[in-house]
């Protein structure tokens, strides 16, 4: 496995590897040890004479024998060492503390002005969109007539050309599976609204207010569709519960493995758990799949990526319908308490539904989803989880919270990227492993969150399981 997990967020400005905010609990749990004992031995040493120790000349005309000289000795030297390592491990827990809090910002402060100059470079950009136009059209015309001929030449000539661009972008998989192309992408989708403004000639600052009220993703989202509602593309229809079956399921999810495990793969999209135990109210977690078709043009598969577009700015999508529509068939109502957790197109629209207030969500957990844009309530407990080559999380731009606890991994750091499969980092099997490493972390962030999931469902008797297969009609 490769990349180590990196964890911030939870309310905190600390950004470190699981390995850094391990340490640190445990420098911070040894500082509050020793103070402890240097706490009880100093109340000791007060209760052997009325001003604390007897010292040498008491014990003397006391009578007592010598050990009892050297026991009060070493009792003034443990005193003194553990007073010295009680503020030498105080002191190195506010440096690693310092440093972690010190990164954070510095993060951030880095973030916010490569925001405000890729603004800057993208508005002027936009401005001179009209020349840019009119100077590449002709080589762009030129390119285009040439690949049109290689395609009315050759037999095949098309299809070629695809699968040339397609086996040139497999084998440089190492250019888009970068952390440099994911950041790339969050500055370009955070940044378009600002480009569309600025080519609509929308003043400066207008558009900079519209931005800083959560239009950016959104609104840039909002734009595609509309564009491609001119060819029938990303039409929404109605959708409807197919088919359901029961599925085995003998316990709750220990970890977030397992938790992942349940996500569905096959032809069904969603999952419901219903979680009984005597005495309370039936709890839910609805699990929720990723994209299945590619299409622009809407088939029979609520999970495609119309589906996403349209959660992306914001309105109600079909896969969002879809899960909503085997919810109530489960059960679950606007009273029940539900865990939403979702990979791919699944997180985005586990973060719609948790953020919606429809639901007592409990909590909320998310792989590989683009959920930046999406503000849960501060008092949803939220694990999300990126990998920083994986271009889908980058789609939702940069993220504004710092409520939810993410945890970050570069899936293919030091080793090879595949050469037979588009987005590597996206993949199930990657982001297994990283949920495998989130189980075995010792970050106290990452361990709470971990131990409230647990929570969740720590007393119930029953688990029912059902998955759900859904369509547009």
């Amino acid at each position: 496995m490769s990349g180590d997990l990196v964890i911030s967020g939870g309310g905190q400005v600390g950004v470190a590897s699981d390995d850094l905010w391990t340490e640190l609990s445990r420098v911070e749990r040894a500082a509050h040890g020793l103070e402890s004992a240097r706490r009880e031995l100093a109340v000791a040493s007060r209760h052997v004479g009325v001003h604390g120790l007897v010292g040498v000349h008491g014990l003397v005309q006391d009578g007592a024998p010598g050990s009892a000289a050297r026991a009060e000795q070493d009792m003034r030297a443990g005193a003194a060492a553990l007073d010295s390592a009680a503020r030498e491990a105080s002191a190195l827990a506010i440096a690693l503390r310092t440093a972690i809090d010190g990164y954070g910002r510095a993060e951030s402060l880095a973030r916010r002005a490569l925001e405000g100059a890729e603004g800057w470079l993208v508005q002027r950009m936009a401005a001179l969109l009209p020349v840019l136009l009119v100077e590449v059209a002709p080589w762009l015309g030129a390119v285009a007539l040439g690949l049109a001929l290689v395609a009315a030449v050759r037999p095949g000539g098309a299809r070629g050309v695809a699968r040339g661009l397609e086996d040139w972008a497999l084998a440089h998989g190492r250019i888009i599976t970068s952390p440099l192309a994911a950041t790339i992408v969050r500055s370009v989708v955070s940044s378009a609204d600002e480009g569309i403004g600025a080519s609509m000639r929308v003043p400066p600052p207008i558009a900079a207010v519209l931005d800083r009220y959560g239009l950016g993703v959104p609104a840039s989202a909002a734009f595609v569709v509309s564009a491609a509602h001119a060819v029938g593309w990303y039409e929404e229809t109605p959708v409807r519960v197919a088919a359901r079956r029961p599925v085995a399921a003998s316990a709750p999810p220990a970890g977030f493995a397992e938790r992942f495990s349940r996500v569905p793969e096959g032809p069904e999209q969603v999952r419901v758990e219903r979680y009984s135990a005597p005495g309370r109210p039936d709890r839910f977690e609805v699990y929720l799949g990723g994209t299945k078709d590619f299409s622009p043009a809407s088939a029979d598969e609520p999970n495609d990526s119309t589906s996403n577009l349209v959660a992306m700015y914001g309105d109600t999508s079909g896969a969002e319908r879809a899960a909503r529509q085997a919810m109530a068939e489960a059960g679950v109502t606007s009273s029940s308490e539900v865990v939403f957790t979702g990979y791919s197109q699944g997180g985005l629209i586990a973060a719609r539904l948790a953020a919606s207030g429809d639901y007592a969500t409990q909590g909320l957990v998310t792989y590989g989803g683009p959920t930046a844009h999406i503000a849960v309530p501060a008092d949803v407990p939220v694990v999300e989880v990126e990998h920083t080559d994986d271009l889908v999380p980058a789609a939702a731009g940069f993220r504004e919270s710092s409520d939810a606890v993410l945890v970050e991994r570069e899936a293919y750091a030091g080793r090879a990227v595949p050469d037979d499969v588009w987005f590597p980092a996206h993949r199930r099997d990657a982001y297994a492993e990283t949920a495998q490493l989130m189980d075995g972390a010792g970050a106290p962030l990452l361990a709470d969150a971990r131990d409230r999931l647990r929570a969740f469902t720590a007393d119930a008797t029953t688990v029912t399981a059902t998955e759900y297969l859904t369509e547009r009609e």
